[in-house]
């Protein structure tokens, strides 16, 4: 563990950003910094708070990540390194191109089955056809559908497959009529298929209206 008093003259390097005519300055974790100065054993260095897994600063802008880090000199990085381990190295913040089109893909797909799906349910808002088949799908599936759709969360992934499995039961359970808590989400056969293509699942429930 490091003294007390060489510690405090650390963290005054970091906090002044010293360095030597021409020395590489170097982005650390201010989360480590602060288990570095108030625990005896702070761990290994864990830049990977303010990076993604490829490296960069994800989706953000380097300038949103600036109070996420504390810049010291390549001479005291290598210090600290060679006490603790730890890591990577970062010398710069760029946003990360690979994170940045998933990102991208992710809007353009949420967009598509957001508008796409109401455009296939406003077909039938004047009213479903005497024979016409009415799907139902479980609520809890599509509040999850319906989440990830509107969501502007980067990192809330799409809902898994369909599943209308507890439904089902609960429709076999309540033979006569399902209470309020439990009534299914209702779309026309266009909007039910629409979304079973892209995610699958079921099994596809249907009255006759």
């Amino acid at each position: 563990p490091v003294l007390f008093e060489e510690r405090a003259h650390l963290m005054r390097q970091i906090a002044l950003s010293t360095s030597k005519k021409g020395e590489t300055l170097c982005h650390i974790s201010r989360q480590w910094l602060h288990r570095f100065n108030t625990c005896t054993d702070p761990g290994p260095i864990t830049n990977q708070d303010f990076l993604c897994k490829h490296g960069g600063t994800g989706i953000l802008a380097p300038d949103s990540v600036l109070e996420m880090t504390s810049t010291a000199p390549l001479s005291l990085w290598k210090d600290l390194h060679q006490r603790y381990g730890g890591g990577p190295l970062v010398t710069s913040l760029e946003r990360c191109h690979v994170c940045m089109r998933a990102h991208d893909k992710l809007i353009r797909r949420r967009d598509f089955e957001l508008t796409s799906f109401q455009r296939l349910v406003a077909r039938s808002n004047d009213g479903l056809e005497e024979g016409e088949m009415v799907f139902l799908v479980d609520r809890v599936w599509f509040r999850q559908w319906r989440t990830f759709a509107v969501s502007k969360d980067s990192a809330l992934q799409p809902p898994s497959s369909i599943d209308n499995g507890c439904l089902l039961r609960q429709l076999k359970h309540y033979s006569t009529k399902l209470p309020q808590g439990l009534l299914p989400v209702e779309m026309n056969a266009q909007a039910f298929f629409f979304l079973y293509r892209i995610y699958g699942g079921g099994p596809a429930i249907f009255a006759v209206a």
